[in-house]
Parts: C-alpha cells; structure tokens; sequence
C-alpha cells in the first residue's frame, strides 16, 4: 500500500491479511506491542468505573479491530451486551469466531447502522482521524443520536498539531459540542515512539534476512532477478556466499537472526518499559511529550 492510500477501507483491511494475523494481531501490533499493551491500560482505567459501578449497560464498540479492547471491557462486567463494529470484514469475520459473546458487525462511522436511543456507553479509540473534518462532525452527532441520555463517550486520538491527526484544543471543541468532558488522560509517549520506530525498522530488517538466508536457491535466485541492483543486495549476497561456504552455514545465520528478531519483539513488547518512558516524557517534556488524548464524556 502507497502512502497515500492512507486510511481508505483498502488500507484498513490489509492490516488483517497477513500471514500472522491469529498470534501477532493486527498490522498496528495491539496484541503484542508494549506500547499498544499500555494505551489500552490508560483507556481500560478510565472505563472501568463506567462499566463496573452502574446497572447492566448497552455497550457499543467502534473500530473495533480483532475485538482485543472489546473483550477487555466486556470482561469488566459480563453482564453488560455488548457490540462491536469495525470497516474491516476480515477483522469481524475473526473476530465473531474469537469473541461469541459479543455482537460483531461490519460498519463504520459516520453513520452506523443503530437506532437511536440505544447504548449506555460508547468506545470510540483512534477512529475519528481517518475521518475528514466534516465526516467528523458528523461522526460526533451521530454517537450522540444513539447514545442513551447520560451516556458516557470513551474517545481517544492522537496528538500531532493538526497535520493529520489531531490538536489538542480541536479534539476537545470537537468532543464538547455535544458531550460534556468529564476526564481526561493523556498518553506521553513522545520519547518512546521515536525509539520504537528504530527498533521496529531493526526487527522488520533482522526477519527479511532470516528468511533471504533460509530461501532454497532457486527462490533465492528468484527473489535476486526480482530486487533492484544496489549496495544493499551486493551486501546481502556477499553474506549469503559466505555463510554458503560452511557446512549448515545459512541455516545457522537464519537461525540466528531469526533468534534476535524475536528477542526484539519481546523487549518491545514490555508494557513496564513503555510506563517508565510515559512517566519520565511527562517529568520532562511535559505537555510536549503527549501523543493522545484519551477522553471520557457525558452526553448532553
């Protein structure tokens, strides 16, 4: 997918194609990624009370993705109905058959496809900025209209000025039109983003290489006619003839860096980590250091 197919419908339902999506999740990590892992601890705090302390509610879920945050809060008080909704069929197909108690639906805002006066509280985290300005508004005054009076809105998003996400200022006034803000949380992940995404480039280029060097010859051969001549393939060949020259050789190589992938996968996946990063971006950077809003609302 190019860049600027960004946010279309194709490019929400490849994050639930690839070959790994029953243990690692969806393209964004939600299940394995520590960062991910503490995000929702932020929202799961804030929804707890919402969803333990008050009588049986109608709760729906939109964007719900494979239904990870959806099991979470359903388990908050299973006594709870719960829906869920995602653009995705693949993510509902998946999970429906993970997730039987809970309703899932193929549908995605601005409308959705509820009667009016229905749900007690509503789960809206990182959807709304694939929506334009308009569509947004609209995405707003659409979960008022279903929501019960007195709902609650448990929305997040993330942080960027505007360039294509949110500011701070324009995801409140979006929100305080029809919902009165009650809490908000914010997620100080500046420092720790800009380390992750090093690191993933490091695990995405560590598994490429494990497989170049386990690949048969003749796929291998294949694989060479089909890449662009540059410094990067001689480097990469090199390597490979090398290890070729001892007995087992590749297979050890590919062993190994398959080994390291993993060990990067893991230490990105500490949620412990992530926290003390959260906590020391907010000691110094302060509101700076913020990348999400999560917000927690009554309806008009």
């Amino acid at each position: 997918m190019q860049e600027n197919e960004w946010g279309t419908r194709e490019w929400l339902e490849s994050k639930f194609t690839h070959s790994d999506v029953s243990t690692l999740g969806d393209g964004w990590g939600h299940r394995w990624r520590g960062s991910q892992k503490f995000r929702y601890s932020l929202c799961s705090n804030m929804l707890r009370p919402v969803l333990t302390e008050n009588g049986p509610m109608n709760v729906l879920d939109v964007g719900c993705a494979l239904g990870d945050f959806t099991a979470q809060a359903w388990r908050m008080n299973p006594e709870n109905k719960l829906w869920a909704v995602d653009v995705s069929k693949n993510a509902i197909a998946r999970a429906s058959k993970e997730h039987p108690d809970i309703r899932f639906s193929v549908a995605a805002l601005p409308g959705l496809p509820f009667r009016d006066h229905l749900f007690d509280c509503i789960i809206c985290l990182e959807v709304l900025y694939y929506l334009d300005s308009q569509d947004r508004q609209r995405a707003i005054e659409h979960m008022h209209g279903i929501m019960r009076r007195g709902g609650r809105l448990l929305l997040s998003g993330v942080l960027d000025g505007g360039v294509r996400y949110f500011t701070r200022d324009g995801i409140l006034e979006l929100i305080s039109e029809r919902f009165e803000i009650q809490r908000i949380t914010y997620n100080y992940a500046k420092l720790y983003s800009a380390c992750e995404r090093r690191v993933m480039r490091i695990r995405e280029n560590l598994n490429s290489l494990s497989r170049i060097f386990r690949m048969p010859k003749r796929r291998y051969e294949e694989w060479s006619r089909e890449k662009q001549r540059g410094r990067k393939l001689r480097i990469v060949r090199g390597f490979r003839t090398c290890a070729s020259l001892v007995p087992f050789g590749r297979s050890i190589v590919g062993f190994l860096l398959g080994a390291a992938a993993r060990t990067t996968r893991a230490l990105l996946g500490r949620r412990c980590v992530v926290a003390a990063c959260h906590h020391v971006t907010r000691l110094i950077l302060g509101d700076k250091g913020a990348t999400h809003a999560i917000i927690l609302a009554r309806r008009r």
